[in-house]
């Protein structure tokens, strides 16, 4: 494999121009930012905010059925990676650990993604939790959690 997008400058640039897109649209009233971080860290809000947003019924079994559906439990066992297949482990922050001392300096000299990372609450500390996935009560059931790695 070769050519552009198979660097890191290469990959990041075409982001770049992704998110630049982004930047100049995201005042619109049809724009709604929704990051891998809010899916993880509480599916169930953000998908509640993506129904309101888009003018759908909140609908709390067609969330339970998705979660329930696509949480990295139930996707996969998140333990061990395969680097060239679709999945990952779903370590928020684990990106750091798999980088090059070239490719984080990289990053480290673009002015863009050094604000980037900034503004959105990236740091060069590798990951040291666990998150934890939960279900959320329907009524008269009990929560119950489930951590990941």
């Amino acid at each position: 494999m070769g050519g552009r997008n198979s660097t890191v400058k290469g990959c990041m640039h075409k982001i770049e121009k992704y998110y630049k897109g982004y930047l100049d649209g995201k005042d619109c009233p049809n724009v709604l930012l929704v990051t891998y971080e809010n899916l993880h860290q509480d599916f169930h809000a953000t998908l509640r905010r993506v129904f309101k947003f888009i003018g759908v019924r909140e609908d709390e079994e067609i969330i339970q059925n998705s979660f329930d559906k696509n949480n990295f439990l139930a996707v996969a066992t998140r333990h061990q990676e395969n680097r060239n297949s679709g999945t990952r482990k779903g370590v928020i922050g684990d990106w750091i650990n798999h980088l090059t001392s070239k490719e984080s300096g990289w990053y480290k000299k673009s002015a863009f993604w050094t604000d980037f990372l900034e503004n959105y609450g990236y740091t060069w500390t590798p990951p040291t939790y666990r998150s934890r996935w939960r279900r959320e009560p329907s009524p008269g059931r009990a929560v119950s959690s489930r951590a990941t790695g």
